[in-house]
């Protein structure tokens, strides 16, 4: 990443470096172009042993000129760096740009001053140590009238030092150019960067950077959000592992992957992922995944973008079973229409008869006949009505709130539903009998509804029984109070124990033609039963008679 304070560092480093090889240069060469004036134009010696076994003084003098040369340098750069780290605690950031070209020349000019200063005392400094340590004449002498080569070597010196402070010069002011450039560079990068983040930070999408090995390398807040977690505890983790709170990456036609199907085929992908915030919460999240390639075209990277949709896909779900609801109702509303118009018409015709011909017939006992049965298509007629009725109350009866719930006495109410199937099992010859344990307690429950469920269950008995018997036994299971309506009727098969319970479901067509009837009866049943907390169930056998269970609980 780029780094200003680590890049500028890195430059000083690097031009420390360039002026110390540059003072070890000078040096070297200043040692050997001594040795070169020494042997060809002074004759003291040869050329080797100039270079490699000079006298003493030779020795100290190139030393002495070569370490101050190296020195000089480095303490050059020294005070540049010294200066410029001054001047970035200046808090008045644009008056330091503004300042700085001038302050550059002028430092760059005090380097080449002090070079010639320095050149300036080191011929100072060997005037004395001529004088006082080599005995070469006196002091005024050794200033002012040198000989030829002591002129020499001492102009020599001066020249270097003052060409190599104008290098040194040159370098630092080389370094001012570039660290200019570099700051402006930073600048803008830094600038760019934090646009950036504030664009990914703004986007009210979740947003998250996955490498080639699932890892999650970046985040915005939202991620953070969605997921309950920190940004330190997701990067570096794999994305499933974060999302789906699995350990292995998403597979399967119902939980397509993104990732590997985006680093497989370079192209963005769209899907609905469920996932699972730090407590296990599901949220339903809409994933778009986009390619980040290198200049290869190589894809790298990919960015996903997560929209959170749980609300929207509850919605969807609300809607889709409303719009079930409504199907449903509509098929209902069509099969009544359509299944009971004939039962309706039936009991009407027969009645309109029946009274048509009493006012014909004198004879009494034929009257009495005739009115007995027009009673009976009315009582029909209102049955099939009250079906009707309560067929349109069913999605009501579910809702507890729709009970009228009170104490109920059980006992009383199977008699009383008993005595009132009595006569029509009475017509067909049919035996109706209750048998009650003793002590039954009272329960909690709406007592019409019940009423209502139970009458269904004993007409449904006597209505599919030509001969025999319709039992109703009520005992006490302990946490609940059992029903059975056992009759000796026709019976049904397995495959039909679930479906009768099934609005105007009939077993085949012409049982509707002979036993009449809506086919809502036991569908109401089993939903006022369910909405008490109950269960409903059924045991038959073809030809020899079927057993309806209820079991309410008492409370």
């Amino acid at each position: 990443m780029f780094d200003e304070k680590n890049d500028r560092s890195l430059m000083e480093r690097v031009l420390e470096r360039k002026i110390a090889l540059g003072g070890f240069v000078a040096a070297a060469l200043f040692w050997l172009l001594d040795s070169f004036i020494d042997v060809y134009i002074f004759n003291e010696g040869s050329l080797p042993g100039q270079i490699f076994e000079p006298g003493l003084y030779e020795i100290y003098f190139r030393s002495v000129v070569g370490l101050v040369i190296i020195m000089y340098g480095l303490y050059a750069q020294s005070m540049q760096l010294q200066r410029r780290r001054l001047e970035a605690a200046l808090e008045d950031a644009r008056k330091y740009v503004l300042l700085r070209p001038a302050k550059s020349i002028a430092s760059s000019n005090l380097i080449v001053i002090g070079g010639i200063a320095l050149a300036i005392c080191i011929w100072l400094l060997d005037v004395f140590v001529r004088t006082y340590f080599f005995g070469e004449g006196t002091l005024f002498e050794q200033i002012f009238s040198p000989r030829l080569s002591e002129l020499y070597l001492r102009s020599l010196v001066a020249v270097l030092i003052i060409m190599f402070s104008f290098l040194v010069r040159k370098l630092v002011y080389r370094q001012e150019i570039m660290e200019l450039a570099l700051k402006e560079a930073y600048n803008e990068l830094k600038t760019a960067k934090e646009h950036l983040e504030r664009i990914v930070t703004s986007i009210d999408e979740g947003l998250m950077v996955i490498d080639r090995d699932y890892l999650i390398t970046d985040i915005n807040p939202v991620i953070e959000r969605l997921s309950g977690l920190k940004k330190e505890e997701i990067i570096g983790k794999h994305c499933y592992e974060i999302s789906h709170k699995s350990n292995k990456p998403c597979e399967g036609k119902d939980d397509i992957c993104p990732a590997k199907d985006i680093f497989n085929t370079g192209a963005s992908l769209m899907a609905t992922h469920k996932h699972f915030d730090r407590n296990g919460k599901v949220s339903y999240v809409e994933v778009m995944g986009s390619p980040i390639k290198d200049e290869d075209g190589e894809v790298t990277h990919m960015i996903e973008v997560s929209r959170d949709v749980t609300e929207r896909k509850a919605a969807a779900v609300s809607l889709k079973r409303a719009h079930d609801e409504l199907r449903t109702l509509d098929e209902l509303k069509t099969n009544i229409i359509s299944n009971v118009s004939h039962e309706l018409r039936t009991p009407i015709t027969i009645a309109k008869g029946a009274l048509e011909l009493v006012s014909e017939i004198e004879d009494s006992k034929t009257r009495e006949t005739l009115i007995k049965k027009a009673l009976d298509a009315v009582t029909r007629q209102n049955m099939i009505v009250e079906d009707l009725v309560s067929a349109s109350r069913l999605s009501d009866v579910m809702v507890t709130g729709d009970l009228v719930m009170e104490d109920v006495s059980i006992k009383g109410l199977m008699q009383l539903a008993v005595s009132e199937l009595e006569g029509a099992a009475s017509a067909k010859g049919i035996k109706l009998s209750l048998d009650l344990e003793e002590n039954l307690p009272h329960i909690k429950a709406d007592y019409k509804k019940l009423k209502h469920g139970m009458k269904n269950l004993l007409n449904n008995a006597v209505k599919f029984t030509d001969k025999g018997s319709v039992n109703v036994n009520v005992a006490d299971k302990g946490d609940s109070i059992e029903i059975c309506v056992k009759d000796t009727g026709i019976g049904m098969a397995k495959e039909h124990y679930d479906a009768i319970f099934k609005n105007l479901y009939q077993i085949d067509a012409s049982s509707t033609r002979r036993y009449g009837g809506t086919g809502m009866g036991l569908a109401i049943a089993k939903n006022i039963v369910e909405a008490h907390g109950g269960k409903i169930w059924v045991e038959s056998e073809i030809g020899k008679g079927s057993s309806f269970f209820v079991s309410l609980p008492k409370n």
